[in-house]
Order: C-alpha cells, then structure tokens, then sequence
C-alpha cells in the first residue's frame, strides 16, 4: 500500500572498527553478531532488519503512526543495546528517514539517513537525529566546498580567494594605524563564503596550509601596493591557524614571502586566537618568539575568551591584545563604573602590551574606551570592512 507510512532507521557503529585494533577483528565480528541477534529478537511487528555494511544495521519501518513513534523506536533499540552492555563503549549513533516518495533508490535511502546518523554524533543532546532536506543540502555544499578547497590548494593559478579589510584606528584620532584582512572566497557554484565557514573545513583537511601560505602572500603584496601609494605607516593584520604556526617550515615559508615582496616585516601582524594560546601554550609561544625576531607583531585576538592565566600571559611573546567584542558589549548592559575593562586595559599596559578594542559600534563604547587609555579601536561604529579601492579611498582622507 503506497500510503502507508515508511521509514528507514539506522543503526551506525562506527567505532567497532577501533575494536579491529584493540582486539581483532574477530571479537568485533562476535559483538556484531551479538547485536544482531539481539535485534533480531527483539523486532516488532511492522518492522524488517537488514544489514547495510559491517558496522551498519538498518530498521525498515512500515505503517507506523507518527514520528513520534519512529522515537519510540529508537530508545527501544537503545535499551535493547543496553540490555547487552554495549551502547556505551560503541558510542552508537542513530539516523531516521521518512520515505516520502514511492520507488525512491535504496542508494539515496541509505545515503541520506547515513547524513542523519552522522548528525547524531555531532549532536549530542539525542543519540537519534531525523533526516532533513536542509541537512542534504548542507552536506552537498559541504562537499562542494572540500573540492573547492582541494582546488584551490592545489592550484598555481590565481584563486578566488581575497580580502576585504577593517580599519583600526588611534584611539582619539581620525586616523589609521592598520588593516585587519579578512578572508573571502567568491565561489562560482556557492557564491560568498565566509571564513567562519571555510576555514574550519580547511583547518579539517589540511588544506590550510597552502590556502593559509597564498592568503599571507597576498597579504604582503598589498602592503608592497600601500607602500607604492604612500601609506608607508599603516600595518596589516593577517589571522592565522595553529595548524600553520605549528608547523616546522613555516618560519621559512613566512621568510620567503617577505623577501619575494620586500615588504618591512614590522609593516605585517599575524593574529593568533587566545584558545590557540591556551591550547599549546608552549610550543606556540616559543614560535611565536622565534618568528617575532624576524620584526613580524603579533596579537592575540579574541582576548578574554581563551582563560589563560595571569602568570602564563605575562610571558607572552606578543604586541598587542585585542578585547573580544563580548567585553566592549558589556558597556551597553553594565553599570560602566564597575565596568573592569578599564582595569583590564591598565593590567595589559603593565604587562608591555596594546591594546585593541573590537566592535566597537556605539559612541558611549568609544567615550569609554578612550576614557580610559585603550590603545586603538576597531568596529563598525568607525568603519566596516572595506573592499580594496574603498581602503585606498580612506586612507587618502585619514593618513594623508
């Protein structure tokens, strides 16, 4: 009957393959049969079980009521796996699929549901997860832009990476001491992507070690331009992954950059998150030390969110601090003379270090900020990220 209602649950068991290791391939082929005479046992009327894959069982569903009841279904696999002692040490994952459409392929059925699964596992709040169109599609992108990526990489042409750049001005002038570079990709098949999208994917990959290495290049050959145009005194920030800090050759790749551009090393700033910080402290330091005797700033950014402590940021080998937005938005909510931002701007003062306040985007921010000796600000109350000509543009009003 076409209108019963069907649907697919399956069953993800990822981590058995890890049991191939730990105690051979035969104790995982006996946990496996274990699970599926146990299932076997248990399914109810109105359900089918098949095995997709070695570590994939499916439960085919037909004719139940609601979604509700596909749930139901899935805590009762869960307690089954319970019963038996293993759900906790194969940390299972569970997707369901609505079959909508008579005669969809069993390649897409199982396709889609193993989206569902695997959304399972970065959501942890339910050890199940319902398929969704818009999880297709955020996987298909997703995939999009892993090839892309790959291209991109490997590529000696030019790429369709660039920058858009936010002024960071003297605090109390109208004038600008550096550019913060943000990464954009104008993609053909995805349009604009951001970085808060494509650098986590590129970090996963890898492939941020050569896009990171291209995005540095361009980076300099912009100040080289600034240099031409007579803007011989503004700095540019570039942020960059723990992934490429840590790795042995980037000092070298950094140093080949500069003198192919014959830029001013102290004219670049290289942005490290705080949590990358906290995270390796010392091996990030000791870099970061190393590579600032090359004349390279440095700044933390996201400043205040990375909790390392008083004794480890004074040894850091770092310029500047920037605040994280969190903070300056604290001023629009708080009692501003409890605020402890000044006292956090005084403390990195006395610890040899600039500060940087990020979003600021109101003027009471600002009064505050300047109040009370932040170095330099940056926000869009000041100005939003700019495209290259727009840059130029200012720089001839405000540093001329």
């Amino acid at each position: 009957n076409s209108d019963r209602k069907r649907a697919v649950i399956l069953l993800d068991l990822k981590k058995i393959h890890s049991f191939n290791t730990s105690y051979g391939y035969s104790y995982s082929e006996s946990v496996i049969l274990l699970i599926t005479r146990q299932l076997a046992k248990w399914c109810p009327p109105g359900c089918s079980l098949f095995q997709v894959s070695f570590e994939r069982i499916a439960v085919y569903v037909e004719g139940y009521e609601s979604k509700e009841a596909l749930t139901a279904l899935c805590e009762s696999v869960i307690g089954q796996l319970e019963s038996i002692q293993v759900r906790q040490s194969l940390d299972c994952n569970l997707g369901i699929l609505e079959i909508s459409e008579t005669g969809t392929k069993s390649f897409d059925v199982i396709k889609n549901v193993s989206i569902a699964a695997a959304r399972s596992e970065e959501n942890r709040e339910l050890p199940y997860y319902f398929f969704e169109q818009e999880l297709k599609e955020k996987k298909d992108r997703e995939s999009e832009l892993r090839e892309e990526l790959s291209t991109i990489a490997r590529s000696e042409d030019e790429d369709p990476l660039y920058f858009v750049y936010q002024p960071v001005f003297y605090s109390g002038r109208n004038e600008v001491m550096g550019l913060e570079a943000l990464a954009r990709l104008q993609s053909d098949k995805l349009g604009l992507v951001y970085p808060l999208e494509f650098i986590p994917l590129a970090e996963e990959t890898q492939t941020i070690i050569p896009i990171g290495k291209k995005l540095l290049r361009k980076a300099c050959l912009f100040i080289k331009e600034l240099d031409a145009l007579g803007f011989g005194e503004v700095a540019v920030a570039v942020n960059v992954s723990p992934i490429q800090i840590l790795r042995s050759d980037f000092g070298k790749d950094l140093e080949a950059i500069l003198d192919e551009t014959g830029i001013s090393p102290w004219r670049l700033t290289l942005e490290i998150t705080e949590t990358a910080f906290a995270a390796s402290y010392e091996t990030v330091n000791e870099t970061v030390g190393r590579l600032r005797k090359l004349g390279i700033s440095f700044a933390i950014d996201d400043f205040g969110t990375g909790h390392s402590s008083l004794a480890r940021e004074r040894m850091l080998n770092v310029d500047y601090v920037k605040l994280d937005k969190f903070f300056v938005d604290d001023l629009l909510v708080g009692n501003k003379k409890q605020s402890i931002i000044g006292e956090i701007i005084s403390m990195q003062h006395k610890m040899g270090f600039k500060v940087i306040a990020e979003g600021v985007e109101y003027d009471e921010q600002k009064a505050y900020l300047e109040e009370h000796g932040c170095d330099y600000l940056q926000g869009y109350l000041l100005s939003r990220p700019l495209a290259r000509e727009s840059v130029l543009e200012l720089l001839a009003k405000t540093n001329s």
